[in-house]
This record gives C-alpha cells, sequence and structure tokens, in this order.
C-alpha cells in the first residue's frame, strides 16, 4: 500500500475508514468468501482492493481495484467521501 504523509489527523481518518472498510467487508462477507486471493490461497478481502494515494495539491485520492462489484465500490466510495471530505483530491 502506498504511504501516506503521515500525520495524527491522516492517520485517525485511515483508522476510521479502515474500520468502515470491515463493515463493508462484513455486508459483502459472501463475496469475499467466494473469491480465492491468487498469492496467498485465503478468502479474499476487501483490503486487497484499494489504495490510498497521494496528490500533488495535497489531496487523498482512493484507488480501487478492478473486479468489485458496482455496489461494493460506491460502498468504498461513499465511506472514503465521508471519511476524508475535506482531503480529497479534486
Amino acid at each position: 500500500m502506498i504511504e501516506l504523509e503521515e500525520n495524527e489527523s491522516i492517520t485517525k481518518k485511515k483508522q476510521a475508514f479502515e474500520q468502515q472498510l470491515e463493515m463493508i467487508g462484513i455486508k459483502y462477507e459472501r463475496w469475499f468468501g467466494g473469491r480465492i486471493h491468487p498469492f496467498t490461497g485465503d478468502t479474499d478481502r476487501v483490503d486487497n482492493y484499494f489504495r490510498y494515494i497521494n496528490s500533488n495539491d495535497g489531496g487523498v485520492k482512493l484507488y480501487l481495484k478492478d473486479g468489485l462489484p458496482i455496489e461494493i465500490g460506491k460502498d468504498c466510495r461513499q465511506a472514503f467521501s465521508a471519511t476524508f471530505e475535506n482531503l480529497i483530491a479534486r
């Protein structure tokens, strides 16, 4: 995962967002449980599908890998927007 320049505010926001991702993972457990991670052989997890990216203007972007169903991607983006509302790169 690409690490953001850490400060206390961003660290807290990352923790809050990742807690929301855990809830998304539980909500869509059936979909993730039906997929096997190609490198580990374990069932897939939501945290295998996202990365944080720093933007040139000091904001934060969310990168979601291809392959997530539309509704899971939408939930991830909404959680990200709600958590990082003032740091989102435009």
